[in-house]
Parts: C-alpha cells; sequence; structure tokens
C-alpha cells in the first residue's frame, strides 16, 4: 500500500506543471488563458496507471491553489490524501493509519511540479503540438534534463479546459488521469489546505 502511495503521490505533482504553467505553444492558447483566469482549479479525477501487463484504477478529487497549494483525495478503492499548504506537505494513509510530514520545497525538488517554485516551463521542457486524438486537442512536454521522472506529459484539451493528462515515465509505464466536473470558478473553503493529524495516527517526518 504504502508504494502504491508513493506513486500516486509521484503521478499527482508530475502532473501538477500543466496546471499552473505560466507559457504554452501557440496552440495552447485557449489552456493558457483558462489557467490565467483562475485562482484555483477543483474537479474529479479518475486515474488509471499501466506498469507491465498490471493495471491499477484509483479515483477521487482534487482543489489545487496558489501559491503551491493542493489537495489530493483518493477515494476509491482506498483512501488517501495529500494536503500541501505552500510550505509543507502532509502524506495521510488512512489504512496504515500513517502520516508523513515533509517540507513543500524538498518534497517538490526533484519532480516536475517544482516549476511552480519558481522557474519557466520553457526551460525545462521542449513543447510541442500533438495535434487531434479522441476529440482532444493535445500539447506534448519533452524534459530536457535528465533527472525528471517523467520523459513525456502530454495534457488533452476540450474547448480550452484540461480533459485528459497522460504520463509516460523512463520505464514506459503509461498513466492516464481523467478530470470530471473541472472547473475554475470555485473558491475553496477556507479549511481546503490545512490539515490535522488523528491523534492516534502514527507520525513520521522527512
Amino acid at each position: 500500500m504504502k508504494k502504491t502511495f508513493v506513486i500516486t503521490l509521484q503521478i499527482f505533482l508530475g502532473s501538477l506543471i500543466f496546471c499552473w504553467a505560466g507559457a504554452f505553444a501557440d496552440t495552447s492558447a485557449a489552456f493558457k488563458r483558462y489557467v490565467d483566469n483562475a485562482n484555483s482549479i477543483s474537479g474529479e479525477f479518475t486515474q488509471e496507471s499501466k506498469m507491465g501487463s498490471k493495471t491499477k484504477k484509483i479515483k477521487g478529487s482534487f482543489v489545487i491553489g496558489r501559491p503551491g497549494k493542493f489537495r489530493w483525495s483518493v477515494q476509491q478503492p482506498y483512501q488517501q490524501l495529500i494536503i500541501s499548504d505552500g510550505s509543507k506537505i502532509w502524506f495521510y494513509d488512512k489504512d496504515l493509519n500513517q502520516v508523513t510530514l515533509r517540507q513543500a520545497q524538498d518534497a517538490l525538488s526533484s519532480t516536475p511540479a517544482a516549476l511552480l517554485l519558481g522557474g519557466n516551463l520553457l526551460d525545462q521542457f521542449s513543447l510541442k503540438d500533438a495535434g487531434t486524438r479522441e476529440g482532444m486537442e493535445w500539447v506534448e512536454a519533452i524534459p530536457k534534463g535528465q533527472d525528471l521522472q517523467f520523459k513525456r506529459i502530454s495534457v488533452g484539451l476540450i474547448s480550452g479546459t484540461p480533459a485528459r493528462m497522460e504520463l509516460t515515465d523512463a520505464f514506459d509505464n503509461l498513466t492516464r488521469i481523467d478530470f470530471q466536473n473541472i472547473s475554475n470558478k470555485t473558491l475553496p473553503a477556507a479549511d481546503t489546505f490545512k490539515f490535522i493529524p488523528p491523534a492516534n495516527a502514527d507520525f513520521l517526518q522527512q
């Protein structure tokens, strides 16, 4: 279960760069306008990860806010929660009854989500128009460095709104995240990015 939790976190952090990117190829101008006009993005997700012959599916909801705040909640088939207030990230695994606390900068430093804390997307990725597929307009990002865990990240748009993300890791494992009910119109509640650990949970700090 713990391994699954780590994989889920890595995939989520990798997908974050597309939620607050500051510059995109011309074909993604509509998406750029979408995020430029958003103070937050929320919605539901269905994630399917293929690793060799195995496929794992999870479902949940998410909220992303500025700067560097997010709430990623896995609800099926198990319950896990990742919350960042911009400075610290809490990882809560309900089945393990375990809470892990990390500094946001340390947790994000080795992932594409580090761009949330500064830097230009175009300094880290080569962007190209990936055409139309399955009724969506696609943009593909290829990492320029050698230390990023995803070698390709693609986002599919419908009417300028993100509808799907596809992440390919160094071993050619594919993760697809489909978004439902996504919105940039709802203001998160004040406690959305706060976490109070359960009193009886095991606590780890890294």
